[in-house]
């Protein structure tokens, strides 16, 4: 990659040789072309800097800029972005948008075999990788929902590598010596969005009371009983393996405290929060609610399937709290960009 002195332009080069997975050569025609139909989540941050992908020859593409982006590298490569993969021209326009989703293929190691919706997903190690076919030829990514019933697939041997198990269960599997619980430090912050605080008739307006929410969650105590005590606890939506990551001062866990500030602001004996939505972790969720609970502020869970919450965000249809997340990597700069830049 060479960047442009004025920091106008990036400009990449191909390794020669590389192909799909199909056996097509990859080119920056294929490059430019995925630029080109980008509408993944960074879309409207990239269409800010960017203005065109420019194709310099079969193996090289030039990305041009409106203005000096010191975080466009960060936010290109970011897998969680999309922004950098790259899809295979000839093919897509072969077989169609819904010709690809039903058999999609691409660059890396393994290629799709079969997807049952809901169900499982399998894959099979692709000759055209160009470091090298990988030696497990076929990988199986089971969809088990119940976190018990993940670790009991590993338990009983139906599985070899589970994830997303937490709270109890970690520790059961903790006590038995023929399995390996690994915690990795990785970008991913949860946290809670005031959906409501733009609207004069909610309480949630009043910035009294979004501190009172903040002093009332015991942050400790929801990393024990959530994820065993491996998580770490955060007054920021920016995780602290990132660079340039500040640590501001914690929030301290303080119910009466926050029972004073709703009195102050009117509600000395608490209020109706709406509803707490979210798209997957309600222990999370329910441990929110409890904590909020004991100090008056009652709120409805409104667990959605994921493609549903995801639409409602997008529209801004939901009210009250969000419980969301990310797990984009970057640094403090492209965290704050991607949510609070406006």
């Amino acid at each position: 990659m060479e960047a442009a002195e004025d920091g106008l332009s990036y400009t990449f080069t191909l390794r020669p040789g590389l192909k799909f997975q199909n056996g097509d050569p990859i080119t920056a025609e294929d490059a430019k072309f995925s630029f080109d139909r980008y509408k993944g989540a960074n879309d409207e941050l990239i269409r800010e800097f960017v203005t065109e992908a420019v194709v310099v020859d079969p193996l090289t593409i030039r990305y041009v800029l409106s203005k000096p982006w010191p975080d466009f590298i960060t936010i290109f490569g970011t897998p969680a972005s999309g922004v950098a993969w790259v899809l295979p021209k000839a093919y897509l326009e072969e077989v169609g948008d819904e010709g690809f989703k039903a058999a999609p293929i691409g660059a890396g190691p393994y290629r799709l075999a079969d997807f049952a919706a809901g169900t499982e997903i399998t894959f099979e190690a692709s000759e055209h990788y160009w470091r090298k076919t990988p030696e497990v030829p076929t990988l199986v990514l089971r969809v088990i929902p119940d976190p018990a019933t993940r670790l009991a697939a590993i338990q009983n041997g139906e599985v070899d590598f589970a994830y997303g198990v937490k709270g109890d269960l970690v520790q059961q599997a903790m006590a038995q010596p023929d399995l390996r619980v690994k915690s990795s430090a990785i970008p991913v912050t949860n946290f809670c969005v005031f959906a409501s605080m733009n609207d004069p008739e909610s309480p949630w307006s009043d910035v009294r009371v979004r501190k009172a929410a903040n002093m009332a969650l015991d942050r400790d105590g929801i990393n024990q009983v959530a994820y065993a005590g491996l998580g770490r606890t955060s007054n920021s939506i920016i995780p602290h393996v990132m660079d340039y990551y500040w640590q501001p001062p914690q929030t301290p866990y303080d119910p009466e405290g926050a029972k004073q500030l709703l009195a102050e602001a009117g509600y000395p004996d608490g209020f109706d929060g709406g509803d707490l939505n979210t798209s997957s972790d309600d222990e999370l969720a329910e441990l929110i609610q409890a904590n909020l609970r004991s100090v008056g502020i009652t709120l409805t869970l409104r667990p959605t399937e994921r493609a549903a919450y995801l639409q409602k965000v997008m529209e801004k249809k939901l009210t009250g709290l969000v419980l969301t997340g990310s797990g984009a990597p970057g640094n403090a700069a492209s965290r704050l960009q991607q949510f609070v830049h406006s």
